[in-house]
């Protein structure tokens, strides 16, 4: 069982594990590292964060709705924090506000 696998497990709700683990493939894929290895590194804190201003640029790149990109931010946000990979709030705050406002529309709006 890989470490992400290990991860979602602690979810419990299937429907969020099945979308965190997709994130979470995503994620490693742009970075291009397995995750069992990129956890078990132990890099330095800058090269992590630079691993998520990556992915966050490949989705401002490909133009990925803000609210996939908070979703996908908080199951990145959660493996580190699962596995002590401590990025500061200051950088996820940042990270977060770098997304830009997240709208919804309603029926009046259509």
């Amino acid at each position: 069982m890989n470490k992400v696998e290990q991860y979602l497990l602690g979810l419990g709700n299937t429907k969020t594990s099945k979308a965190y683990k997709w994130y979470l493939v995503k994620y490693f894929n742009v970075i291009g590292k397995s995750p069992n290895d990129y956890i078990d590194e132990n890099k330095d804190i800058k090269e992590y964060q630079e691993d998520v201003r990556t992915f966050m640029s490949f989705q401002k790149r490909n133009k990925i709705p803000p609210r996939t990109q908070v979703a996908r931010l908080t199951a990145i946000r959660g493996l580190f924090e699962r596995y002590d990979i401590e990025l500061k709030s200051y950088f996820w705050k940042r990270i977060r506000k770098g997304i830009g406002r997240i709208s919804t529309r309603t029926i009046d709006t259509i």
